[in-house]
Order: structure tokens, then C-alpha cells, then sequence
């Protein structure tokens, strides 16, 4: 009975201990964030991408990539996140979250919308050197307008496509520019087929398992599910993958991305615009230059090399005449990439190209039916 006092004061003070520790431990995680924050705003983060052979120029490449890294999202109903506004040296976001590229022409015969990822945002490229931006030098009687966005999925795209067909935007072609992010993203164990990569982030916030949980280790719980820490965790490129454990996994998130394609080109119809839907080029898909991308980038383990193959497979057998493949745009030995998915200048010119030419035909009877009327 002596023993039962002593044993638990020190219980006590052992939970004490571990409170006062986990505090002490959620302060400096939030110290590390809002310090990295702050200095992220300050000082133009590095980036080892900026050194690549693909840019002559380094400062501006340093320029381009550091700005990227300085860009801050915020929540936005339905597709989740957009861009806060940000007015730097080589990078324009809009209040509105889209990227800004400059106008040609003050009298539009039409409007072409493009939606997709950061591939289509343009990371690693200028604002007047985004695929958008290139389409619209080609075509400069229309309005173009960026609607990528960083992380975002074809649900994410056709959730974009809804508010604005909603507002009764001005639309009269929509291109889907897709793949990556689909495979990456919905391959994961914790990403539900309908969701995305900070869903299961919301979902703690909105119902932590423990509030006092949540008060204690909140900034320490988001810094720890940081890339970085990922990344050591798993090992570069060695998250965890769905696709990879069940090929009927990998034939479903092929499905959900084409459906939302038809989906998509429903809703643009509505909104009275025609639609295209592209699959985007990957470095570890083709035959393109790749000697100077970390091994990672073009692994033939990636989750585009298991999801690309069945949505080839399913427009094929589909006989769909709105989808194009673009996998192999960047064959040769032209330096384009700069990691798995984005390019430089270059390959987004290319791209840009090879839009205008299925687009002519429409975009030409689209301008002749204007001017008619």
C-alpha cells in the first residue's frame, strides 16, 4: 500500500513530462514553419531544377523556380485550393487564381479555356512561356485562359469546369491536359478514387481524432507530413502505391480519369463550348532525353507507366475522336524535362503547336460563324 503514493506521483509527473514535451515540441514546429514562411517571402528559395542544362540562363531560371516556391494557396470550395495572388519578377497570379498571360487582342472572336495541372500552370517556365500563353501568340484573335493549377487531378479540372459553366463564362473550346497527377495522386493509399492529396489533411481538421490532440501537436503533425519528412521516410520516390499491389486498382484510377474526360466534355457542351482532352507527356514514358533528370523521374516503376497503358486502351476501344495522346512529343534529344512531368519553354512551345493544329480547323469556322454574325 506504501508503494501506490510514490507510484503515482510519478505517474504524474511522467504525464506531465510528456505534455509539457509534446507543448515544447508543437511550439518549435510551429517556429520551424512560420520561420520558413517568412523566410521563403524574404529570400528566393533555391532549387536544385534551376541548374539543369535546360536553361542557359540561371539567374532567370533561379528567378522562375524561386518564385514557384514562394507561391501560397488557399482554400477554395469544390476544387479544394487555388493560388493565392502573387506579382513577381516572372510569375503573375490573378486574384482570381489563375495565371495571368498577356492579352492579344481587345475584340475576342472566342475563348479557349485550358485546364490541368501544374504542367499546364507552368512550372518552370514564365508566364509568357506557358502553354496557353504559346497557343495564344499562335491564335491571337482569342481570349486565352489559364485555369491549371498545381496538384489538380481531372476531378479537380471538372470541378473548375463546373463553377465557371455555372457563372456562364464565355467558353468556346476547353482542353484537358491530364495524366500525371491522376496516376500519382490516386494511386496512394490514403487518396480516395473521388478525392485528392489534402483530403485526409481536412479531414483531421475538421474532426481531429482528439481536440486536445490537435491543440498539442497540430504544427508538429504538419510538419512531419511535409515532403521532406516523406521523403525520408519512404525513400525518393517509394510512397506507398495502390496500382503498383493490384492492377485492377490501376485499371480503375484509368476508368475514373477517363469518365471525368466525358464528364468534362459534357458540361464544356453545356456551357456551349467544344472539348479536346490530351495525355500529357511523362519522361518515363517514350523515347525522350532524360540523362540529366534524377533516376527517380523516369523510372519505368512510376504509376504513369501502369495508368497511361489502360487509358490508351480504353479511347482505343472507345474510338473517341476528342482524345489525343501526346506521349511521345519530347522523343529525341532535345532537352525538355526538368523532373517526371514539367518542361522548359521549349517543350511547352511544342505542345502548344501541336494543340493550334487540331484546334485550326474548329477555331477558323469558330471566327468565320463570328464574323457572319
Amino acid at each position: 500500500m506504501s508503494r501506490k503514493p510514490g507510484f503515482r506521483r510519478r505517474a504524474a509527473f511522467n504525464a506531465v513530462l510528456v505534455v509539457v514535451l509534446l507543448v515544447a515540441l508543437n511550439l518549435l514546429a510551429a517556429v520551424i514553419l512560420d520561420g520558413h514562411r517568412i523566410y521563403t517571402t524574404l529570400v528566393l528559395p533555391s532549387d536544385n531544377r534551376a541548374e539543369l542544362p535546360n536553361y542557359p540562363d540561371k539567374e532567370l531560371s533561379r528567378q522562375i523556380l524561386g518564385e514557384f516556391n514562394q507561391l501560397e494557396t488557399r482554400y477554395v470550395p469544390f476544387v479544394e485550393w487555388r493560388r493565392e495572388e502573387f506579382h513577381g519578377k516572372t510569375t503573375t497570379v490573378g486574384a482570381d487564381g489563375d495565371r495571368v498571360l498577356a492579352a492579344t487582342t481587345d475584340a475576342p472572336v472566342g475563348t479557349v479555356m485550358f485546364f490541368g495541372g501544374s504542367t499546364m500552370w507552368g512550372t518552370g517556365v514564365e508566364d509568357n512561356h506557358t502553354i496557353p500563353a504559346f497557343f495564344n501568340r499562335l491564335e491571337p484573335d482569342f481570349r486565352v485562359v489559364n485555369h491549371g493549377e498545381s496538384g489538380f487531378s481531372t476531378r479537380q479540372d471538372l470541378a473548375q469546369l463546373v463553377n465557371l459553366v455555372n457563372q456562364d463564362q464565355p467558353m468556346d473550346l476547353v482542353v484537358f491536359y491530364d495524366g500525371n497527377n491522376d496516376a500519382v495522386t490516386y494511386c496512394r493509399p490514403e487518396v480516395d478514387i473521388n478525392g485528392h492529396v489534402h483530403a485526409a489533411k481536412i479531414q483531421r481538421l475538421l474532426k481531429p481524432a482528439s481536440w486536445i490532440l490537435a491543440d498539442l501537436t497540430g504544427p508538429l503533425q504538419e510538419l512531419l507530413s511535409g515532403k521532406a519528412i516523406a521523403r525520408l521516410l519512404h525513400g525518393p520516390g517509394q510512397y506507398p502505391s495502390r496500382c503498383h499491389e493490384s492492377p485492377e486498382y490501376a485499371q480503375r484510377v484509368a476508368e475514373t480519369m477517363v469518365n471525368n474526360w466525358k464528364i468534362a466534355r459534357a458540361v464544356a457542351r453545356e456551357g456551349g463550348a467544344d472539348f479536346i482532352a490530351i495525355l500529357q507527356p511523362v519522361a518515363s514514358i517514350g523515347s525522350p532525353r532524360v540523362d540529366h533528370l534524377s533516376p527517380e523521374d523516369y523510372s519505368p516503376q512510376n504509376e504513369q507507366n501502369l495508368v497511361y497503358p489502360i487509358v490508351r486502351r480504353i479511347l482505343a476501344e472507345s474510338g473517341v475522336d476528342w482524345a489525343y495522346d501526346f506521349t511521345d512529343i519530347f522523343d529525341g534529344n532535345e532537352y525538355t524535362y526538368i523532373d517526371v512531368c514539367h518542361v522548359t519553354a521549349n517543350g511547352n512551345q511544342r505542345v502548344a503547336e501541336r494543340i493550334d493544329k487540331i484546334l485550326t480547323p474548329r477555331l477558323r469556322q469558330l471566327a468565320a460563324s463570328r464574323a457572319r454574325n
